[in-house]
């Protein structure tokens, strides 16, 4: 997780700052001293605009021989570090999703459902946020979340990608991929949106390097 002002987590990579928040994570942070360092052996996933200038930060295993989690930043170029730009991915176990999401979870048949519930929890914990869906189906949701300058997290604004297991949003026994191109902005381009969303749908882990 980030906070307003961007700045790196020291350890770990938490996906979608406005939606793992809806999800019941953490938002701690602490300030780092060493800036964001490229790192050619891991390009910026396709799509994401200006490529050459992303780094890649990190990636977490929870599970031996499998990536869990990766991470891009964009670092501003006025504090190296500080990011303006994420790109953002996590695969989610449905065993491994702590005890707040399990409850909400078992009570979750559809994507729709699942859309509301983030939206009510979302409206609670950042009123002047917004969230748009874009593409609601069986076993994806693609949406774009805002923080409408949120005290919690500042400007921002994300686009939001989650692809559920096994065709359904029924997570009890199933993997949940969630993709998260993220804008330190009010409001993001048209030509970012449109380089987010194409980044985040088209992401596979597999082809990353190792």
């Amino acid at each position: 997780m980030n906070d307003s002002r961007g700045r790196r987590r020291i350890s770990g990579a938490a996906v979608g700052a406005l939606a793992l928040m809806v999800a019941g994570c953490s938002t701690g942070t602490q300030k780092i001293d060493t800036p964001f360092v490229p790192n050619a052996a891991h390009p910026a996933p396709a799509g994401l605009p200006d490529p050459q200038s992303w780094v890649f930060v990190g990636r977490t295993a929870y599970v031996p021989g499998k990536v869990l989690q990766m991470t891009w930043h964009k670092p501003s170029p006025k504090d190296p570090n500080q990011w303006t730009e994420s790109f953002q991915y996590e695969e989610t176990a449905g065993a491994a999703t702590n005890s707040w999401q399990h409850t909400v979870i078992l009570k979750l048949r559809t994507t729709q459902q699942y859309l509301d519930s983030m939206k009510a929890v979302f409206q609670l914990s950042c009123p002047s946020g917004s969230i748009t869906p874009i593409t609601v189906a069986d076993s994806e949701l693609l949406m774009e979340m805002k923080s409408g300058g949120c005290p919690r997290f500042g400007a921002m604004d994300e686009i939001d990608y989650t692809r559920f297991g096994r065709g359904s949003v029924a997570w009890i026994d199933n993997d949940v991929e969630h993709i998260v191109y993220i804008v330190k902005s009010a409001d993001m381009t048209p030509a970012q949106r449109q380089a987010g969303i194409s980044a985040v749908t088209s992401f596979a882990p597999a082809d990353a390097p190792p």
